[in-house]
């Protein structure tokens, strides 16, 4: 848990309240909202009723408001305020020991907060702070694909920790394909 929020951190830690609000692509909602909603979901999950900030439940729901409306956060202070507290919170309710049934919670609200991490990295090139013009990409003639020989592939998880939707492991013929060594467009 330790790791995977220094992780989220890392994206959105020089980050200013602009950066954090900006909405670059009307498909994502802004970096601001992924990391209230990270804390949202673990107060909600692994400390009911001990959200430091109910008020703020209709704004990082899922199910809250339009992606176009979560514009209007906290502060880029008051969020980092706010996973600190839920974390410290989740870590006190941790030292009492969980029970077999909730160990699948914690790891859930732990993939939750890595997918979301992953979904900030991708705002993050959308929006170009990472260097990448805003819809900038290599172009294609540049690019170096690499071969994958057609064969069998081991997909999907069994272990405790796996998602519904990663179950059961299973073998998968592929067909030989390429590819990139970086993300490319939707256009390439």
């Amino acid at each position: 848990m330790a790791a995977c929020r220094a992780a989220t951190s890392a994206r959105a830690a020089e980050l200013g309240d602009d950066a954090l609000r900006a909405q670059p692509d009307p498909a994502f909602s802004p970096i601001g909202w992924h990391i209230g909603h990270i804390a949202y979901t673990e107060a909600l999950w692994l400390t009911p009723g001990a959200d430091p900030h109910p008020e703020w439940e209709l704004l990082f729901r899922q199910d809250g408001m339009p992606k176009w409306a979560r514009r209007n956060l906290p502060s880029a202070p008051q969020l980092a305020e706010y996973l600190a507290a839920v974390r410290a919170l989740a870590l006190a309710r941790l030292e009492s020991g969980l029970s077999d049934d909730e160990l699948p919670i914690w790891r859930f609200v732990l993939q939750h907060e890595a997918q979301h991490a992953e979904t900030v990295s991708i705002v993050r090139r959308l929006a170009g702070i990472d260097g990448t013009p805003p819809g900038g990409t290599v172009r294609a003639e540049d690019e170096e694909l690499v071969a994958v020989p057609a064969g069998l592939a081991r997909q999907g998880h069994d272990g405790p920790e796996a998602l519904d939707n990663e179950r059961p492991v299973r073998a998968v013929e592929l067909p030989a394909f390429r590819l990139s060594r970086r993300p490319v467009s939707e256009r390439q």
